[in-house]
């Protein structure tokens, strides 16, 4: 987590306080560049777990976004980890780890807070059955280190211009 980023584990953490006080059963954690289709969250509610993600894909390509290699369509899958990018929560796990649960911490990644809830007999499921696209490739920061020079300021430039555009908020 840099810079724009530093504040995520604060505002999962006041969502997670809002599910618990106000008596949700369920949580959706959902970033702003991912496009859902109409049906992925009651696909990953019918499942009835206390943690459940969808397989989550790079738009064109159609590569997992990084996470535990596994192959789409092919059910149900328990993993030590998982991306962000969409998650399910039932709120009541939150109960054994308390209201900063989330850490803003660099280093403070999803294998950080999944070990975390491991430690309570929680662990997430991926629902390689339902896929979720973002919005744009991620960036890598430290794989633009591969690039030339001139690749490199060009890559830099076009993700300056996006994040300055106005967003997509479909």
């Amino acid at each position: 987590c840099l810079d724009q980023y530093d504040a995520l584990g604060t505002l999962r953490n006041e969502a997670m306080i809002t599910a618990r006080t106000e008596g949700f059963e369920w949580l959706c954690y959902l970033d702003n560049d991912v496009l859902p289709a109409k049906e992925t969250l009651l696909n990953l509610l019918r499942w009835d777990l206390p943690i459940v993600a969808p397989f989550v894909v790079e738009p064109g390509s159609g590569r997992q976004l990084h996470g535990p290699p596994h192959q789409p369509n092919s059910g149900l899958r328990p993993v030590k980890w998982c991306v962000l990018s969409m998650l399910i929560f039932r709120v009541s796990i939150f109960n054994c780890v308390g209201p900063r649960f989330w850490s803003d911490a660099v280093g403070a990644d999803e294998g950080f807070h999944f070990q975390t809830l491991w430690l309570y007999g929680h662990r997430p499921y991926l629902d390689t059955n339902t896929q979720l696209v973002v919005a744009y490739q991620p960036t890598y920061p430290l794989a633009t280190n591969r690039l030339s020079y001139a690749e490199r300021e060009a890559f830099w430039k076009a993700r300056m211009e996006r994040m300055n555009a106005i967003p997509d908020r479909r």
